[in-house]
């Protein structure tokens, strides 16, 4: 973006994509954990110059994977930026089935089985605030995977017996 009025500030606000999931693994009917959103960095204040560019990245969300094994991970959203590498939002972590969610903006959650939930990782915030949260742990031997992580909660974990999914954050 090129600023062409006198202009010394502006307000930011920039959002990783969100993660991917997984479809179910052929043969069996177990849900995936969600996509983690991806992280939020809010930043006031930030100094800019009249006619000089900066670039802009908007990250795209990660493409879900059709379940090809029983361990399978969805596909990270993608980073957004603002000036390159001033302000980066990490794109959110891919959900699992039957094993950890993946790391990102927020995280992915745990697939079936009790697997771990993807744990946060905001990014670069250049003094703004960030924000983001890790996923949900997969059941214990129900059919039930857990909640991506959202920018304002951990993802919600999955208890008992059942085929729903936990929520996401």
């Amino acid at each position: 973006v090129l600023f062409r009025s006198p202009v010394t500030s502006i307000d930011l606000l920039v959002v990783g994509g969100g993660g991917g999931s997984v479809g179910q693994w052929p043969g069996n009917a177990v849900p995936s954990g969600g996509g983690g959103a991806g992280a939020v960095i809010v930043k006031t204040g930030q100094a800019v110059s009249s006619g000089i560019s900066y670039a802009i990245a908007v990250g795209s969300g990660g493409t879900a994977i059709n379940g090809v094994s029983s361990a399978t991970q969805g596909n990270n959203g993608s980073n957004s930026s603002f000036n390159t590498s001033t302000i980066i939002a990490n794109g959110g972590g891919g959900g699992s089935s039957y094993t950890t969610g993946k790391t990102g903006g927020s995280g992915g959650g745990g697939g079936y089985n009790g697997a771990a939930a993807g744990s946060s990782s905001v990014g670069t915030t250049g003094g703004g605030t960030g924000y983001a949260n890790s996923g949900g742990q997969g059941a214990q031997l129900t059919d039930g995977g857990a909640g991506g992580g959202g920018a304002g909660a951990t993802g919600g974990t999955m208890y008992g017996t059942g085929t729903s999914s936990g929520a996401n954050g």
